[in-house]
């Protein structure tokens, strides 16, 4: 634990500055960096002991959650160097997040063989996606979220914040969920996630329009991206996972993917629509678009439409790239 820091630190410091005076070593410090962990508490925020009967058995975790679950859970429980407290709600929600992505991929196992050319193609892809006009709106929310997720992960590995890279790889697996199911007939729809996760229960994917092809293909290979971010945290289920998908080399073996910086930007907001100064509608509109452009958007407002029926407009209040506001 912590309280033994203090010691090794100072021990191995001694040694390592008397080799250096001696010129055994070429530096005065033995380490380019040094992270001390934090401490695992028990629920009652007591420290673990046998004798006070709080231990939690990795073992008998193992056996009911799994063992990448109690992995990701050990890493997304909070700071890598804080003190914090078991919670088996907590390793709980760990689980749920580990079987909605099994679940999504036993939907492209099942869909394997419905579009072989463009689902072909490799994840490592990602570094050279399809250009930002050949794909529909929603699929550039998702382009532009992957290649967030794959920033933040990249940089928080590095810098051992592991709780905020899973928590990054949670909000694109929601994403994705979202996006599948758009991309999904109504019998996935209907299915509950645990007979899907338990007995692999037949999806088929709407695939059939060129549109369709897109978002099918681009959220493959999102999702494949995901499993090679996960592998460091969930080590077992992504390796399946990946197998399970056709590929024959190890998970392990595939290249780190790396973010497009154009693509971090959003391409999208939500502009704010306003009439008489209240909000009566948000829409999805391209960054950059002109007053005129946002003008029209308020004007076709499905639900601000209806407070211009017979109404003037007088005066319109822009500012760009968040919201308008039509004085009538």
């Amino acid at each position: 634990g912590m309280e033994h820091t203090t010691l090794h630190l100072l021990y191995s410091r001694f040694w390592h500055k008397f080799l250096f005076d001696i010129g055994v070593v070429p530096t005065k410090e033995p380490y380019a960096e040094r992270r001390s962990h934090g401490v695992v508490l028990a629920g009652d925020l007591q420290k673990m002991s046998k004798s006070r009967g709080n231990v939690v058995n990795p073992d008998e975790i193992i056996k009911i959650y799994g063992a990448d679950s109690l992995r990701v859970y050990e890493m997304f429980m909070g700071p890598f160097s804080q003190m914090i407290p078991w919670s088996t709600q907590g390793l709980v929600g760990v689980r749920r997040f580990l079987e909605r992505i099994w679940l999504l991929g036993a939907i492209w196992q099942n869909n394997a063989g419905r579009a072989p050319r463009l689902c072909s193609a490799s994840s490592r892809e990602i570094a050279t996606p399809q250009p930002l006009r050949a794909l529909a709106r929603n699929d550039n929310d998702i382009t532009t979220l992957l290649h967030q997720t794959i920033k933040k992960v990249s940089e928080d590995l590095e810098a051992m914040r592991f709780n905020t890279a899973v928590a990054a790889l949670m909000i694109l697996t929601n994403r994705l969920n979202e996006a599948t199911e758009q991309c999904c007939h109504a019998e996935f729809i209907s299915a509950s996630s645990a007979n899907a996760v338990d007995s692999g229960t037949s999806v088929a994917l709407s695939a059939g329009s060129a549109a369709g092809m897109t978002t099918y293909a681009m959220l493959r290979r999102a999702y494949e991206t995901l499993l090679i971010l996960l592998a460091p945290f969930a080590p077992h289920i992504a390796e399946e996972l990946w197998q399970k998908l056709g590929h024959k080399k190890s998970i392990f073996l595939e290249k780190w993917p790396q973010y497009d910086p154009k693509l971090i930007r959003q391409n999208t907001f939500d502009l704010v629509i306003q009439i008489n100064g209240k909000l009566r509608d948000r829409v999805k509109a391209e960054i950059g678009i002109t007053k005129q452009e946002a003008e029209k958007l308020a004007r076709a407002s499905s639900k601000g439409k209806q407070f211009l029926v017979g109404k003037q407009i007088k005066k319109v209040i822009f500012i760009r790239d968040k919201l308008i506001n039509l004085v009538v």
